[in-house]
């Protein structure tokens, strides 16, 4: 009974650790996706939060964009034909331009939200860490959403990466909300999730909403292949203490 136990415990294990999670790669050239839908979403009350992947340094455009370039509002990595902002991560808004957070995305991969309240209070948050906030100025999106793109011309293309886990709220969600989530799949029901693209296909043009109907067209993509690709943006941060050297250690308490 204990072997079959043990055996049993190990195949749940080897399946979970070999469960599909896949993402979609933008070459740089012309693709993005299209989604006919702003998810009844205004400028207030809302999240939207994906993990992306970022080859270079020198990558700029859009990772989400929630509405068109005509209005919208959205995140991406630094514009610099215009504004020399490099590889900062950056929060669009179309009425506004850009709103530069400061902060360096850097390369690999990293979980990037946004969160807007309804007194229009703006947090932008990198790898569930806060790194900006603001006052935006009020706007209702076209009813259009793109992900590596911020219209459907591929205006403000994505220059190259990859995207991943694309979940859109019609509320506020807490910074203790977005760390507890940020690496693991979540229920398509739950409350208040409006949008969810977990982008785990295999084939295809199509990214599936699996909240509701809200189906992504990949567009441009044509004959192209590779382009949903094994993601390990979810495997956790593999994060480590640093010691400085002059005094500082951990304490664990009493063996008692």
């Amino acid at each position: 009974m204990k072997k079959t136990f043990i055996t049993l415990l190990f195949l749940l294990i080897f399946s979970l650790l070999n469960a599909q999670n896949n993402c979609l790669e933008f070459d740089g050239s012309d693709d993005f996706v299209a989604i006919g839908s702003n998810f009844g979403l205004g400028t207030n009350t809302l999240s939207v939060e994906c993990w992306v992947y970022i080859p270079t340094v020198s990558e700029k455009g859009t990772f989400i964009n929630i509405g068109s370039s005509a209005n919208g509002y959205g995140i991406g990595v630094g514009e610099t034909t215009f504004d020399n902002l490099g590889n900062k991560l950056i929060y669009i808004n179309d009425n506004a331009g850009w709103n530069p957070t400061g902060k360096d995305i850097g390369t690999g991969w990293h979980h990037v939200a946004f969160t807007i309240d309804g007194s229009y209070s703006t947090i932008i948050y990198l790898d569930g860490i806060n790194v900006h906030n603001f006052t935006q100025t009020p706007l209702t999106p076209n009813n259009v959403t793109y992900f590596g793109s911020s219209d459907n011309t591929g205006g403000w293309l994505l220059s190259g990466g990859k995207i991943d886990e694309v979940r859109i709220w019609n509320d506020v969600r807490t910074e203790t909300e977005i760390r507890q989530n940020m690496y693991r799949e979540i229920s398509s029901s739950a409350s208040n999730l409006v949008g969810y693209y977990k982008l785990n296909s295999t084939s295809g043009t199509t990214a599936t909403d699996e909240k509701g109907s809200n189906n992504g067209t990949l567009t441009n993509y044509g004959s192209q292949s590779g382009y949903w690709q094994t993601s390990p943006a979810m495997f956790g941060p593999r994060n480590c203490l640093d010691f400085d050297g002059s005094g500082d250690y951990v304490d664990c308490g009493s063996k008692n």
